[in-house]
């Protein structure tokens, strides 16, 4: 799917802005991104360790990309973390977009995820039409599920992985979609 409606995004919530990610986010991606705890429960790679020159470019990398986005807090205009749209790995009859999120540390449970998910979620499937979200989360990752499940995600299955986690070894990813016809 063409992600190029995503390009001038700036969705609005209670107390978030939701926009592209930018090079002036490389700070708060950094702390996010050399986090253990964060990395591991985001996809088990490994933790940056300085915020060097190959850092930058990532985050040029990401910033060049319409669907990597940025959530900020309205009071401060602090990124607390980001979504993540993909094109799902599977096959889909209808056309789909993949969701992923990731918050810094010290603004999780605050309810920031699913604030700022929920109102793309909204977006995707009331004003472009996207009638399949997709996401996934880690079996040792509860918090996560039950927020896509909060979010009206429906339990799709089970992908099998045949790699050890870095923190918790074996481990599965549970599939969930979130259709809207």
């Amino acid at each position: 799917m063409d992600h190029a409606f995503l390009r001038d995004i700036a969705l609005e919530t209670e107390r978030l802005r939701i926009r592209r990610l930018c090079v002036e986010d490389t700070g708060a991606l950094f702390d996010m991104m050399s986090d253990p705890e964060t990395c591991a429960d985001d996809g088990g790679y490994a933790p940056w360790k300085e915020l060097n020159e190959a850092f930058r470019k990532v985050v040029a990398a990401f910033a060049a990309e319409p669907d990597r986005l940025a959530i900020v807090l309205k009071e401060t205009g602090e990124t607390v973390g980001t979504l993540h749209l993909m094109d799902p790995v599977s096959a889909r009859a209808v056309p789909a977009l993949e969701l992923g999120c990731c918050l810094r540390s010290g603004y999780r449970r605050h309810g920031y995820a699913t604030e700022a998910a929920a109102a793309l979620i909204a977006f995707l499937h009331e004003q472009k039409g996207v009638p399949l979200i997709t996401a996934g989360a880690f079996d040792f990752n509860v918090r996560s599920q039950h927020m896509l499940e909060k979010l009206g995600f429906e339990r799709e299955g089970i992908t099998r992985f045949d790699t050890d986690h870095p923190v918790h070894g074996m481990t599965d990813m549970i599939n969930y979609i979130h259709y809207r016809p």
